[in-house]
């Protein structure tokens, strides 16, 4: 599944193709992705003739803000990738992206090029919403905690939480209400980095404990930026041109369970806990 790492790749992609250029044409179909009244009926009386504004992200989130007669109109056009979405450029991977396999919805722009936002799994999400203001968050994001890659204190609502909470510090860091951006895979990463076991009581993290994971966590994401993102074995995730990430390369835990510990050796050990696959080193982590 996307992360904010690889959202962040896909953003810093499609600036480079699509920033201020003219919709001219939207095409969609009727799958499941679309939410709200307006992405689901009048989607291309939005997007065409629209142009794309500013290219933004929040946590996993991609936003597209309209621009129409030299002004922003509000509008905001929202992607989440959700588990196997993918956008992919034409101007960037040759062809016509709209030939591409699950294109669900795809924008033409008026140097004759196209993106398309494909998603074989359908877990993904395409909408339209309004923000209040410039540079505030669309309603439909609003509960959204700090962004973990852009934030100054990207943890700060984590860290109150977890002075009076006894669920795993993992389970905090997967709440997208507290930090917006992280999921399963990076969780399990900036813990090794930061030596803490993913089921270890919320409350009783010291802060130095937490002053670990703040680093670790701004180290593990930028780190994954520069790399393009993590691609895993199903090669699911690519970025707007076709190609793979590489940060996988760097995984400490994460997919390595029965391989040594980088740090220390030990067997990389592998647990299910609320739902998910926690990867860790009980020797290095406590």
């Amino acid at each position: 599944m996307p992360e904010g790492p690889e959202v962040e790749t896909i953003r810093r992609g499609l600036a480079k193709v699509a920033l201020g250029r003219l919709i001219t044409d939207c095409a969609s179909d009727s799958s499941r992705v679309f939410h709200g009244d307006v992405a689901r009926h009048a989607l291309a009386s939005v997007l065409a003739g629209a142009r794309i504004g500013a290219l933004g992200r929040h946590g996993k989130f991609l936003l597209v803000d309209l621009v129409r007669d030299g002004a922003a109109t509000g509008e905001v056009l929202i992607l989440h990738m959700g588990m196997s979405g993918q956008l992919r450029s034409s101007a960037l991977s040759g062809g016509s992206a709209a030939q591409e396999k699950h294109a669900h919805l795809v924008l033409s722009f008026d140097d004759g090029s196209d993106i398309a936002f494909i998603d074989p799994r359908m877990f993904g999400r395409v909408e339209i919403d309004v923000r209040p203001a410039d540079g505030v968050l669309p309603p439909s994001l609003s509960r959204l905690g700090p962004d973990a890659i852009e934030a100054p204190d990207p943890l700060a609502r984590l860290r109150d939480r977890a002075t009076r909470s006894s669920v795993a510090i993992k389970t905090l860091l997967l709440d997208q209400n507290l930090v917006a951006g992280i999921g399963n895979m990076y969780a399990d990463e900036m813990l090794h980095r930061a030596r803490l076991l993913p089921r270890r009581p919320a409350r009783t993290l010291g802060s130095g404990e937490m002053a670990r994971l703040a680093a670790a966590c701004g180290e593990v994401l930028n780190e994954a930026v520069e790399l393009g993102g993590s691609s895993l074995a199903d090669r699911t995730y690519r970025d707007i041109s076709g190609e793979l990430g590489s940060f996988q390369t760097k995984h400490r835990v994460y997919g390595r369970e029965g391989e040594p510990c980088l740090e220390c050796g030990e067997a990389v050990a592998r647990e299910v806990f609320a739902g998910r696959s926690s990867h860790f080193c009980a020797r290095c982590q406590s």
